[in-house]
């Protein structure tokens, strides 16, 4: 099970997805299973694909709403300050999670250093910097997805 688990995770790279995705295709192979003939493995293989092909394309994005623009938050200074200050200890918690290198470098990115100041200062070079901070960016998108 762990096998395909894995190929979910790798289509998806995100560990609810993936769960999700597998236990859409297990049930799917579990309806049809009357019907299959010899090892069920490729079928569920070929099911979990079709799960995350289902998933890409019916998958609704929840677009960015900006609060500024709500009256409730516009106008209540303390409200806005109460979600700047919950979103800064998400961020904070969420960033200290990181690998501590990548946390490292990421933190110099969030700085508004360039690439290359930042290969310079952490003694890598520029693609372990990018790769660094677009794996540093998914983690927090991971990480932080559900909690704001």
């Amino acid at each position: 099970m762990s096998d395909f688990r894995s190929y979910a995770f790798k289509l998806t790279r995100r560990y609810a997805d993936a769960d999700d995705v597998l236990q859409d295709a297990l049930l799917n192979v579990w309806k049809a299973y009357g019907a299959l003939r010899g090892d069920p493995t490729n079928y569920i293989r070929s099911a979990v694909h079709n799960a995350y092909v289902d998933l890409v394309k019916h998958r609704k994005r929840r677009p960015a709403v900006s609060l500024e623009h709500e009256p409730w938050y516009y106008d209540n200074e303390r409200v806005r300050a109460e979600v700047r200050e919950h979103i800064c200890s998400e961020l904070a918690r969420a960033t200290k999670m990181l690998a501590p290198r990548r946390r490292a470098i990421f933190e110099d990115y969030a700085n508004q250093m360039d690439y290359q100041g930042i290969a310079v200062k952490q003694g890598v070079s520029v693609g372990t910097v990018k790769s660094a901070v677009h794996h540093a960016k998914a983690t927090l998108q991971e990480l932080l997805c559900d909690r704001l």
